[in-house]
């Protein structure tokens, strides 16, 4: 277990993470959840401001998820509970 969770915590994305230990996705989470380790989403939210400041000056959703080891995903998933709204990414 020790192994998965150095995985978990070094931003391996929750389904990769899975796939390489051959277990399923919420199986990875109940033993981040055991070891009391924080949900990813929460890094997002607590890191909310500057997320949001660079997503305005024109990061990407896949930059920021690379810059807070998290999925993509998950950033725009803060995001969306937090009410920051969406950019259209056609520059219109």
């Amino acid at each position: 277990m020790r192994e998965l969770l150095a995985h978990y915590c070094s931003g391996t994305p929750i389904d990769r993470v899975a796939n390489d230990f051959g277990i399923a996705r919420t199986t990875v989470m109940e033993h981040i959840r055991r070891a009391g380790l924080p949900r990813r989403r929460n890094l997002i939210l607590e890191h909310l401001d500057e997320a949001r400041q660079l997503y305005e000056k024109g990061w990407s959703l896949a930059k920021l998820g690379q810059h807070f080891g998290v999925h993509p995903s998950t950033v725009w998933g803060t995001f969306r509970k937090a009410g920051v709204p969406r950019r259209d990414t056609h520059g219109r």
